[in-house]
């Protein structure tokens, strides 16, 4: 999700994946791009000490859900399904487009459920009525 982008940036080996994308669809998914940093720190700012990169519970560890965490269970999640969205677009290459969705989708699909039995587990019913509340990836309002 990052190598070929660099290399399509730095490179003209991925040129030939290259597809027509106007300047203000490109110019808005950069202005969406760089709004999803936005995201990615708001979720780490809410969960704090909570954050670790494996599936793992802390001693200590809470529900979060305070903050981007009223709306939506994941939002580093949904942060990545921007990011590698929006990179296709702004790179506009085809080839950047697809792996980065494949790529993150099939992490995507092996990664939560797991986290979420791991969530209910220690949770409960909390975590199943925080479930009914809120968007996995897209807020519900």
């Amino acid at each position: 999700m990052t190598f070929l982008p660099v290399i399509t940036v730095l490179l003209p080996y991925l040129d030939g994946f290259a597809f027509s994308v106007s300047d203000p669809i490109r110019f808005a998914f950069l202005l969406l791009f760089a709004l999803n940093l936005w995201l990615f720190v708001a979720a780490h700012r809410d969960l704090g000490k909570n954050w670790s990169m494996a599936l793992e519970i802390k001693e200590g560890h809470h529900l979060v859900r305070n903050g981007i965490y009223t709306k939506i269970r994941h939002p580093m999640y949904a942060h990545f399904w921007i990011f590698v969205i929006a990179q296709g677009f702004v790179l506009a290459n085809a080839l950047v487009l697809v792996f980065g969705v494949l790529a993150w989708g099939l992490l995507y699909v092996h990664r939560v459920p797991k986290e979420e039995e791991m969530l209910i587990a220690e949770f409960g019913d909390e975590y199943r009525e925080y479930m009914k509340e809120t968007g996995r990836v897209i807020p519900k309002f």
